[in-house]
């Protein structure tokens, strides 16, 4: 079993790579909202929590992607995800009370899979 672990304000909460940019998640003060940071162009993204689904998009490399969140009011979850070609390219999942972190499988097991695809 995977232990969950609380995150703090100041840690990266997401991160991955694509073609050699570094692409950040943190959260922002508050918890109100979300900074995405791209490493090679110094470029930071400011995605609301509220409403209960909103998302951006972006370019990168001259692809469009997007930085979407969902929250799952019946679970207590939300789930921020990088999406790239309309798919997710990197999700991560949290309790939206104590903000432990929670496996993005799971959650979908319990919800609908439809719900990771963007619209």
């Amino acid at each position: 079993m995977v232990k969950a672990e609380i995150i703090s304000m100041s840690d990266v909460i997401l991160s991955t790579q694509y073609q050699g940019v570094t692409l950040k998640l943190r959260w922002g003060e508050l918890r109100d909202h979300y900074l995405l940071t791209l490493s090679n162009n110094e470029i930071s993204y400011r995605l609301p929590r509220e409403p209960v689904n909103s998302q951006l998009s972006f370019d990168l490399k001259g692809e469009k992607f997007w930085l979407r969140a969902r929250v799952f009011r019946s679970m207590q979850a939300e789930m921020i995800g990088i999406y790239h070609l309309g798919l997710p390219y990197k999700l991560y999942a949290f309790n939206i009370k104590d903000y432990e972190s929670l496996s993005v499988s799971n959650l979908l097991n319990r919800g609908n899979m439809q719900d990771i695809l963007l619209n």
